[in-house]
């Protein structure tokens, strides 16, 4: 059984081996030896890859895969839909404004200024249960709890109620941007780490936009009464809920997070759907013999005989040969020869 630290070691390398196209490096990364890896079934076959198409080398020109681009996408409109509920109070506070009736400026900046130390509570709070019980499922947690909240503040009854679920509102958006920069972190390789989160958190840039049109949209249809802001939630927070199916129906959890607590057949299960959905089929890959796998007592024997038949053919059979693994006597015989063939090349 391996420990946390060794199947954390694993994981990595298979993450950071899937940027490699060519095969024996994809090996060569994947596969670093130590006992854990040792432990594991070795292939017995080449690599299977699926053909790459125009847009699949396109992607990986720029190194992404489709695997990551659906991650970035997955990911993405949690940040896209963070920032419309951010910006659609902008345009639900004015008509908020007389439908609770704010009567002083000190009342406005209470209720923006809440929501943003909510989310600092929220992304520390959901921080330290992410560490506990996993990212995915408190991922899912923040995001619900989140939607929950912006479906209660459309019936906010008066200005005590509205400025405590915008505590509320913020700590669950806090929860979701903290665990959604974890996830994008800890699922892609270190090669391509730093792109991938960028173009996962660029989404905010398109919520802003989302935010700032279905808020002035929602208002002015509906009217800058009660009804058009509450609506407004309301809608937000049934598209929130499509999201959080979504994300709990296409979402695994972290492999690394997984490798850190033990979690060893679960994790491997994590890493094979990703190289899977790389083409990659890990039971039908090994691309250098299987003998270098084996303990030495189960090695084939090459007598001296054989190595002198095989040698007098062709000076480049030498290198082969020498890789061969003996005791005892033997070495005296390999020494012997690389002797030999020094002076054969002199």
């Amino acid at each position: 059984m391996a420990s946390p630290g060794e199947l954390l070691v694993h994981v990595r390398q298979r993450l950071d081996a899937l940027t490699y196209d060519d095969h024996s490096q994809y090996l060569l990364s994947s596969l670093q030896a130590s006992p854990f890896v040792q432990s594991l079934s070795v292939p017995t076959t080449s690599t299977s890859r699926r053909r790459s198409t125009l847009l699949g080398s396109w992607l990986r020109y720029v190194g992404l895969t489709r695997f990551y681009v659906r991650l970035v996408l997955l990911l993405g409109t949690g940040w896209l839909l963070a920032m419309v509920g951010i910006f659609t109070f902008l345009y639900a506070l004015p008509a908020a404004q007389e439908d609770i009736v704010l009567t002083s400026t000190a009342q406005v900046i209470l209720l923006l200024g809440i929501y943003f130390l909510g989310g600092a509570v929220g992304c520390l709070a959901f921080g330290v249960c992410a560490d506990h019980f996993g990212r995915r499922p408190v991922l899912l947690s923040a995001l619900s709890f989140w939607l929950v909240v912006n479906a209660l503040t459309a019936g906010a009854w008066n200005y005590s109620s509205f400025v405590t679920l915008r505590l509320l509102a913020g700590m669950g958006i806090g929860g979701q941007l903290a665990l959604l920069s974890t996830l994008a972190l800890e699922y892609t390789p270190t090669r391509t780490r730093g792109r991938i989160t960028a173009l996962t958190v660029s989404m905010a840039g398109l919520g802003v936009l989302g935010g700032v049109g279905y808020g002035q949209l929602a208002c002015s249809a509906l009217g800058q009464g009660g009804l058009g802001w509450r609506t407004a939630y309301g809608v937000l927070s049934a598209i929130a809920l499509l999201f959080a199916a979504v994300l709990y129906l296409a979402l695994e959890e972290s492999p690394k997070y997984l490798a850190s607590v033990g979690r060893t057949q679960e994790a491997l299960y994590v890493l094979e759907k990703i190289e899977a959905a790389h083409g990659i089929n890990r039971q039908a890959r090994v691309t250098v013999p299987t003998s270098l796998y084996e303990p030495l007592s189960q090695r084939p024997h090459v007598s001296y005989e054989r190595y002198l038949e095989s040698s007098s053919d062709s000076d480049s059979d030498l290198d082969l040969d020498l890789d061969l693994r003996c005791s005892g006597q033997e070495e005296e015989i390999l020494r012997d020869m690389r002797a030999r063939a020094a002076s054969r090349s002199n």
